[in-house]
């Protein structure tokens, strides 16, 4: 068994998700990896979040002013831990051996994060079985990096890059570009699997998916200034994945009013 055991920091941003943040909260209290302490950061929360916080005896951080980046900065800001896991009030952990693989990578120097699997995504269910080491920004870093929905970073990673403050979405996939050309490495993804319980309807995806595309292009053509043709295509493949996702969610919209149709046609049906 390895000695490698450091302080590992649980990161959770949350906002009037107490019910699912209890969730997260008892599935770590079962972990067997026990040198850990958990930061909530809270966004205004007018539910139990803060009591049920207190209760799981966590470090509360209150963030008056939200933006993503500056949850996970003020997070990480408050945390003691050499290793950093980033977790959403909705993302529960399973298994008791969790943390144990969370940390497992970071006995290699050179990892600078890591993406967790998220097991409600196929392509992370079974990418994990043939974890891929990213390098560079060559490779597609946006959409097989870390995801704030879950995800570990190692905290000098951070030190040296903040999380951006000021852009709208994104800034996981933005901050691993930063790391990329510091020069660590993103393992993606290991074998530490959580399960994320919040559902986005086809319109929530949709926007969700637009203010990442516009993040994205705001940051690698605007200010970063690395943009190169592996770049480009990855871009391109993101606007792509924008398109099939309108193209899925008119179907689904589409799909809902022709059952309202039908029941307003046939009501004894």
């Amino acid at each position: 068994m390895s000695k490698y055991a450091p302080l590992v920091s649980v990161v959770i941003r949350n906002r009037n998700e107490a019910e699912h943040l209890k969730d997260v909260l008892a599935a770590l209290a079962q972990q067997e990896y026990r040198n850990y302490e958990i930061v909530i950061v809270d966004n205004n929360s007018t539910d139990d979040s803060v009591e049920t916080a207190r209760a799981a005896e966590a470090r509360i951080v209150t963030l008056e002013k939200f933006t993503y980046g500056k949850a996970l900065n003020v997070g990480i800001e408050a945390a003691a831990g050499e290793i950093i896991v980033i977790l959403s009030a909705h993302s529960v952990p399973l298994g008791r051996y969790f943390l144990t693989e969370c940390v497992r990578p970071f006995e290699d120097e050179r990892i600078g994060a890591a993406r967790l699997v998220y097991v409600g995504k196929s392509s992370d269910a079974t990418r994990w079985l043939q974890a891929e080491l990213i390098n560079s920004i060559e490779q597609d870093f946006i959409s097989k990096g870390p995801l704030a929905s879950g995800c570990v970073l190692r905290r000098s990673a951070w030190e040296k890059v903040p999380f951006d403050e000021e852009i709208i979405a994104a800034e996981e996939k933005v901050w691993t570009a930063e790391i990329l050309r510091k020069g660590y490495s993103v393992i993606t993804p290991i074998p530490a699997f959580y399960y994320y319980s919040k559902r986005l309807s086809p319109v929530s995806e949709l926007y969700k998916n637009y203010r990442e595309l516009v993040a994205i292009n705001q940051k690698f053509g605007w200010r970063i200034g690395f943009v190169k043709p592996s770049v480009s295509r990855m871009t391109g493949n993101f606007c792509l994945n924008v398109l099939n996702s309108v193209y899925s969610s008119m179907k689904t919209i589409r799909f809902e009013w022709i059952k309202l149709y039908l029941r307003l046609k046939f009501p004894k049906i």
